[in-house]
């Protein structure tokens, strides 16, 4: 008869999901504090700098995710409104969130916000067909944007 695995070793539902998506931080969320954070939250990080150059365009590492199916994560939230970014997302099936206002929190306020939305990242990530955008509030709160110029 086959051996049961010990509770402690298997996963939970919302860990076998986590380990299915990959996020990547833009540039301008740094290298350190807000990938550490998630990591130590049990999130699988590529940072910008790891992978391109500071002044590669951004239609480049946009494509660059959706052919990865790597989550973005950003504060540059006009993306979507420089035709050229938003067309590099919607043809590459990108998955983007655009945190809001970020410019209002610290370091650790914004890691502690994405580590704290973690769990509907995950969820909606692996529910809504790319490519989307949603905006990330700084209470934590999650709004689908239209993918069009306004």
């Amino acid at each position: 008869m086959p051996s049961k695995k010990q509770s402690g070793t298997k996963l939970s539902r919302y860990e076998k999901r986590l380990k299915a998506c990959a996020f990547f931080l833009d540039r301008n969320l740094g290298r350190k504090w807000v990938a550490e954070a998630l990591r130590e939250a049990g999130a699988r990080v590529e940072v910008h700098d790891d992978h391109f150059a500071q002044d590669v365009p951004d239609e480049e590492w946009l494509a660059f995710c959706g052919a990865h199916n790597w989550i973005v994560l950003t504060l540059d939230y006009r993306i979507r409104y420089r035709f050229s970014e938003l067309d590099s997302l919607k043809r590459n099936k990108t998955k983007a969130f655009l945190i809001a206002r970020a410019g209002q929190m610290n370091r650790a306020e914004l890691s502690a916000l994405l580590v704290r939305c973690l769990p509907k990242l995950v969820a909606l990530s692996l529910q809504t067909p790319a490519p989307f955008a949603y905006r990330v509030s700084l209470s934590g709160g999650l709004t689908q944007l239209p993918l069009h110029r306004s």
